[in-house]
């Protein structure tokens, strides 16, 4: 990494570790950074180059939630991004929707994230980056209700062939976010919470990448080739199947 003008370090540190939190994301782990070094712009060959360590990009968490991908790969390429293009507008876009970033990149430094919480804060992300679509030019797709509709609809086919039924996913999804909200003795199975939050955070995961220049071909691919068949199994059997005890009393 090279600044073309002196820079704080904080500044060089916030693109190192959004670069980090892409490539966390693409291998579903916290990926150590193993050291480097720092070179000084003020001089051209120094004797020798200070030791560089910083414990947010080198310590990862002691433990996280369980892995989304288990296919072995990667669940992109930079390829699939456009190169270095992709990798910008990633660290660029962070800036305009931290909160749908967040859902989907804090999980891996952060660790020990409820199945409850990791869904609520997916939820949260797919709330806030709609508003913020919205007062940037209030495109037709947000207006769509409920929330995970209307970015099922802007993700389109990869995502929709993932769940089967997208109206019925999109509703589950919303509605079970709501009773964890505003119902007190809500408290459904966590193993279909599990299901619902690993499905709503690669489908907020495919619309940020989408963002950052994926195409619709290399979302599918993904989708198909990359994401575990168990859970795409286990997503399409809950939503064909959803047991009565998984609804919010007002949904039933």
């Amino acid at each position: 990494m090279k600044a073309k003008r002196p820079r704080d370090i904080a500044e060089l540190l916030k693109v190192l570790l959004r670069v980090q939190d892409l490539v966390n994301v693409a291998y579903d782990t916290f990926m150590h950074v193993d050291g480097g070094i720092a070179v000084l712009g003020a001089e051209a060959e120094p004797a020798h180059y200070p030791r560089f360590w910083n414990e947010a990009l080198m310590e990862g968490p002691s433990r996280r939630i369980p892995g989304k991908a288990k296919s072995g790969f990667p669940l992109f390429s930079l390829a699939d991004l456009m190169g270095a293009q992709g990798v910008s507008r990633w660290v660029r876009l962070y800036d305009e929707f931290p909160s749908a970033f967040e859902a989907v990149a804090a999980p891996y430094r952060l660790g020990g994230v409820t199945w409850s919480g990791y869904l609520r804060d997916t939820a949260i992300g797919i709330e806030r980056l709609i508003a913020v679509s919205k007062k940037n030019g209030r495109p037709a797709w947000t207006a769509r209700k409920p929330q995970s509709l209307a970015l099922v609809e802007r993700v389109g086919l990869p995502f929709a062939d993932f769940v089967g039924d997208v109206d019925k996913w999109a509703g589950l999804f919303w509605d079970v976010y709501n009773g964890g909200k505003h119902q007190a003795n809500y408290d459904p199975d966590l193993r279909y919470v599990s299901t619902l939050a690993l499905s709503g955070n690669l489908l907020l995961t495919a619309c940020l990448l989408h963002r950052c220049g994926m195409s619709k071909v290399n979302l599918e691919r993904m989708f198909t080739d990359r994401v575990g068949y168990q859970l795409r199994d286990r997503v399409r059997d809950l939503v064909l199947n959803t047991p009565t005890s998984l609804l919010p009393k007002y949904s039933r």
